[in-house]
């Protein structure tokens, strides 16, 4: 079998992402839920940067508690924070609130009720060019797998049955990789298992614990520790 998993163990220096439709000036941290190391990568203050907050993945979910915690602690490390539900609303709108932004933020869910809701309503399209002109991308569980060639994978955690109007698992493509979040919890632990027995020659994944990310520059790539703001 082709074996194509990815870890921070082999894989801690730059790794090329590659494909022709990445463009070199695109930064995107995508990550299981640590966020430690985001103030470093971005290299500025995140007191100077105004952040788009997108808890759109959560919506299924009566009391998703990560979503309050990457509130909070998006708020600890400084950002001015916008919140943006895409869902209901329609491209124009989105691109009135995206203006002018220097970080897009998609907290975590369920990725195929994320990717239905973005398509919907145009953001992925808002995404590639906000992200081509330099606006960085961050990710966290569902926000990072968005952005995979395709996500069918992530029925192994996630319920397909949460967009039962979705037509296509086709990600955004950003990356030529599936980030595998959460991968050493042990409730996951059978669902990444089957998972990977399944797909582990078909697409490029990367799983990630909960104190690591993968920072994207250009065409490159690297594993890093991330561990939660509040441990710092």
């Amino acid at each position: 079998m082709n074996m194509r998993i990815i870890t921070g163990e082999n894989h801690n220096g730059k790794t090329s992402v590659g494909g022709s439709n990445f463009k070199s000036m695109k930064k995107l941290f995508l990550a299981s839920s640590g966020l430690g190391a985001l103030p470093e990568f971005l290299g500025k203050d995140p007191k100077d940067l105004k952040l788009v907050f997108v808890p759109t993945a959560a919506n299924p979910y009566p009391n998703p508690s990560w979503v309050k915690n990457d509130r909070k602690d998006l708020k600890k490390l400084g950002f001015k924070i916008t919140e943006v539900d895409v869902e209901g609303k329609s491209k124009s709108k989105l691109e009135e609130l995206c203006k002018d932004v220097d970080v897009i933020y998609i907290a975590g869910g369920n990725t195929f009720y994320l990717l239905d809701k973005v398509l919907r309503s145009g953001f992925d399209e808002i995404i590639k060019e906000k992200v081509n002109e330099g606006v960085v991308y961050v990710g966290a569980s569902a926000g990072a797998c968005l952005v995979a060639p395709d996500i069918e994978p992530v029925k192994y955690g996630d319920d397909p049955k949460e967009a039962p109007d979705l037509e296509t698992t086709k990600g955004l493509e950003l990356v030529d990789f599936l980030v595998i979040p959460h991968f050493d919890e042990p409730q996951y632990q059978e669902g990444h298992t089957q998972l990977i027995k399944e797909y582990e020659s078909k697409f490029k994944l990367i799983p990630l614990n909960n104190e690591q990310a993968v920072l994207v520059e250009g065409d490159e790539y690297k594993i890093v520790d991330s561990k939660e703001v509040s441990s710092h």
